[in-house]
């Protein structure tokens, strides 16, 4: 692997949405931002995992010394279990640094607070400059919302993990 260039590899369980979640993100968009989502519905499926197995497996990988990091986000073995049958909850990390920091930009200059999910539009390139949409009322109120509640699905987001400043290495 250190010959090939590979310097991490980073060991996940598949994004997944619940029904549940699905249903509260739908409801949560349409209270605080006045849209129907749909982008989520990609994400829509019944997760089968032997978490069994996954605890295994990742501590066996964990107990040995590897000349290049090898990570999952989930912080511990164990964190399967919250991560497969409480969907809606994030094992550890609540918050999202995400729209702090940066800002997503589709293809057609459409700019969301969040790709992987990019129904809410808060602005747009060919008509507003970064400026203008970073201090949006849009974004700003975005910002507002995400500071008081983890969307319904964002517990499964790698940026929530990735994002984490508490967590000294991934």
């Amino acid at each position: 692997m250190v010959g090939l260039g590979v310097d991490w590899i980073l060991l996940n369980p598949c994004w997944f949405v619940s029904d549940d979640q699905a249903r509260s993100y739908e409801q949560f968009m349409l209270k605080h931002f006045g849209l129907m989502p749909r982008t989520h519905l990609g994400y829509l499926m019944p997760y089968e995992l032997d978490k069994s197995v996954f605890v295994e497996q990742y501590k066996r990988i964990r107990a040995k010394k590897w000349p290049i990091q090898i990570s999952c986000y989930l912080k511990k073995p164990e964190d399967i279990h919250t991560f497969v049958d409480t969907p809606h909850v994030p094992p550890g990390n609540h918050f999202c640094y995400q729209q702090w920091t940066r800002m997503d930009i589709t293809p057609d200059g459409e700019v969301t607070p969040c790709i992987l999910y990019p129904d809410l539009k808060v602005g747009n390139l060919h008509e507003q400059s970064v400026m203008q949409i970073w201090n949006s009322d849009g974004f700003a109120n975005f910002r507002h919302v995400r500071r008081d509640e983890v969307l319904p699905v964002c517990a499964k987001c790698n940026a929530v993990y990735l994002h984490d400043a508490r967590r000294k290495v991934l």
